[in-house]
């Protein structure tokens, strides 16, 4: 791992700009935010202000021309804490242009800072019990639903044998539908549902408000027996994210809402692997949620693949984490979803399973038999023990 953090940025200029000195201006803006010449001591070079490591030419179209640009920061500069990670990471030069984040690197005393997933995608399998194909989710929705129709919905995906039910990331704590009531009943169907099936199917509630709000309302959701919540990091704040990871050692599913300006443009603000992969994962998701390519939102196939590959790879002292492409997603996806993404993946289907029938359980028993019938329910093993990618796992 590199000593200090170390930022790729795809850069666009016109022909008549310096990228030399485009470049510089970027390592001090996101640090000491003064001009070369009013940088008189020496020392500030070694200790703060970023160092351009590398500038690689990329294409040219027309008037305008393609770098890639890697800057070095020291560590120390980004205070041992998110906010100010966040601040060095794309602070000021967001509010620029033409500039875009597509990969970055920390050195191990930031990872071990961050300290990522509690459980990552190894530790989810054994609290569900499942280890040879990708896990089944739905979200309870629509917005306006009273708490018995969602905990209804809840039961009988659960029935219906899938493996995580997820709140819609629209509920929150609203009259018509309380968050303390809602999350109440939504487990109580839960519990029942594997009482009856014998499974470790789990409920998700999402979580949003202010900082009090959200922490009241992870404790409730603990003390009804919930083991994960979703959360939204730019909704909430991203360090709360990490306090919550670090304070209640359950899992957290996180939620793209409010990070879309960062992708729209290929030129600017950050590749999706980069927030909603590596970013997402360091901060203490277990999951993250992503438009899948050929959905109602706009990410492309490549997009998708490179941040599947953000979630999972290996980063020291930082578990892997499960990706979850949605939006828009149906069971007829299931096939071209498992050959981009293979076994280690949430399958998040959503309004598509509820309009397939009147039965929601049915439905999900037939999105399981479409799972299953793609991949080896169970590969031979020792007793009490199953393979996963080759090694054994509990069941």
């Amino acid at each position: 791992m590199p000593e200090w953090i170390e930022i790729d940025y795809a850069v666009t200029l016109d022909k008549n700009s310096n990228i030399e000195r485009f470049a510089r201006d970027i390592a001090l803006e996101q640090t000491v935010e003064v001009p070369e010449t009013c940088v008189t001591d020496s020392s500030l070079w070694e200790r703060v202000i970023g160092r351009v490591l590398d500038i690689a030419p990329k294409e040219k179209e027309g008037n305008t021309s393609h770098y890639l640009v890697k800057i070095g920061y020291p560590p120390e500069v980004a205070g041992h804490q998110v906010p100010q990670f966040l601040n060095v990471f794309f602070g000021n030069i967001s509010l620029k242009n033409n500039i875009r984040i597509v990969s970055f690197q920390v050195p191990e005393s930031l990872a071990k800072i961050f300290k990522g997933p509690n459980l990552g995608s190894d530790g989810l399998r054994q609290w569900l019990g499942v280890y040879e194909r990708p896990l089944a989710a739905t979200a309870l929705k629509p917005m306006g639903s009273s708490p018995q129709t969602l905990a209804a919905q809840a039961r009988a995906f659960a029935l219906g044998g899938g493996d995580i039910i997820k709140d819609d990331h629209g509920l929150a704590d609203q009259a018509f539908c309380p968050f303390e009531e809602r999350v109440g009943q939504c487990q109580e169907a839960v519990d029942k549902a594997n009482a009856a099936t014998g499974r470790r199917t789990l409920y998700f509630p999402n979580v949003v408000g202010d900082h009090e709000q959200v922490i009241r309302q992870v404790e409730f959701a603990i003390r009804q027996g919930v083991r994960g919540v979703l959360i939204s990091p730019f909704l909430i704040g991203p360090a709360l994210l990490r306090f919550l990871a670090s304070r209640y050692p359950i899992a957290y599913m996180a939620h793209p809402a409010f990070t879309g300006t960062h992708f729209h443009d290929r030129r600017h603000g950050m590749a999706p692997a980069v927030l909603l992969g590596k970013i997402f994962r360091l901060l203490g998701a277990d999951i993250s949620v992503f438009p899948n390519s050929g959905g109602r939102f706009g990410f492309t196939q490549d997009e998708c693949g490179e941040l599947a590959q953000a979630l999972r790879q290996p980063l020291p002292g930082v578990k892997p984490a499960f990706p979850a492409p949605a939006g828009g997603m149906g069971m007829d996806r299931i096939e071209t979803m498992a050959e981009q993404y293979g076994c280690d993946v949430v399958y998040l289907i959503g309004g598509a399973l509820l309009n397939h029938s009147g039965d929601l359980a049915e439905s999900t028993r037939l999105f399981m038999q479409a799972i299953r019938s793609r991949f080896t329910e169970r590969l031979a093993s020792p007793a009490g023990t199953v393979m996963i990618n080759g090694k054994e796992g509990l069941v």
